[in-house]
């Protein structure tokens, strides 16, 4: 935090080495145990069956304080998948590692449009993310979604969400990692 309240340029470039490029930058014992955590992987096993893959992209994220750049615009993660994964089931969980909250910057869902599919996604110019434009997302109200430390938000690939600005003085960090049967195709070309 005092990173980008000094230098944002900096604070961009540790983010960046942070979260890294098609996958979370990190490997080890410590991330495969939360990979394969047992409550975690129980919990996915009721949605996607017995035999489950754990994806290779994940994200470790850093929401610092007034930097623009966390904040992640309306999206599906089906958005950024393969054309054959969309009508298959891949969970997200997303895992606050401190009490994500409406001021330091949790996210927001869509309940219910996950019914009308895929939805349009544009590249805005030089932009890391996709999103859905506003008039695409419809009438169903986007509801914000605190989760305390150790909580869990279990999104589809089709749900559309977002996190907002993080207006504390504090890093509000996260993970997202992602599960799938083994049955059905991967986000790998066919």
């Amino acid at each position: 935090a005092r990173i980008a309240e000094d230098d944002p340029g900096a604070a961009r470039l540790v983010m960046r080495r942070l979260m890294g490029k098609g996958g979370g930058g990190h490997c080890g014992p410590a991330l495969f145990g939360l990979l394969r955590h047992p409550k975690l992987v129980a919990a996915v096993e009721d949605l996607v069956g017995p035999e489950i893959v754990g994806s290779s992209v994940y994200r470790i994220r850093p929401k610092v304080p007034r930097l623009v750049d966390g904040v992640v615009p309306w999206h599906q993660d089906s958005g950024y998948l393969q054309p054959h994964c969309d009508r298959h089931l891949i969970v997200t969980c997303w895992i606050p590692l401190v009490d994500a909250t409406p001021e330091n910057g949790c996210l927001q869902v869509l309940p219910g449009a996950h019914r009308r599919g895929i939805l349009r996604h544009c590249r805005r110019q030089n932009a890391d993310y996709l999103i859905i434009p506003d008039e695409d997302l419809g009438p169903d109200g986007a509801v914000t979604v605190p989760v305390p430390r150790g909580g869990v938000l279990f999104l589809t690939n089709l749900t559309p969400h977002c996190s907002t600005p993080n207006e504390t003085d504090i890093v509000r960090w996260s993970i997202d990692l992602r599960y799938q049967s083994a049955e059905v195709p991967n986000n790998v070309d066919v």
